[in-house]
């Protein structure tokens, strides 16, 4: 992390970018709500609620076995490796804002 941003070191999609936020709002839903199914006015799309509901419906279990259960339903293919290892310079990175990180 730099500062109070998050560095996402993938090269820039703006469908996996949309995807990322609207997981982060997700998370950031479920976090606020200590757990617990965050309601219909902060979650309106039905999939994002489900979403929610999958990991709220898991909160009781251990984060080594949530993630084991995400396992078998990845999407591997959002991802293309091709061994070479890439970096990136703090100088371009950019940021739209800076995600507030406050309890």
């Amino acid at each position: 992390m730099i500062g109070s941003l998050i560095h996402c070191p993938l090269p820039y999609n703006i469908e996996f970018m949309q995807l990322f936020g609207a997981t982060f709002q997700i998370m950031k839903h479920l976090v606020a709500s200590r757990g617990k199914q965050p309601s219909p006015a902060a979650l309106v799309y039905y999939d994002d609620q489900e979403v929610a509901k999958w990991l709220s419906d898991r909160a009781h279990f251990p984060v080594l076995a949530i993630l084991e259960a995400l396992e078998p339903i990845k999407q591997v293919d959002l991802l293309a490796e091709n061994g070479e290892e890439q970096t990136q310079e703090p100088s371009d990175v950019i940021a739209a804002a800076p995600i507030p990180l406050s309890p």
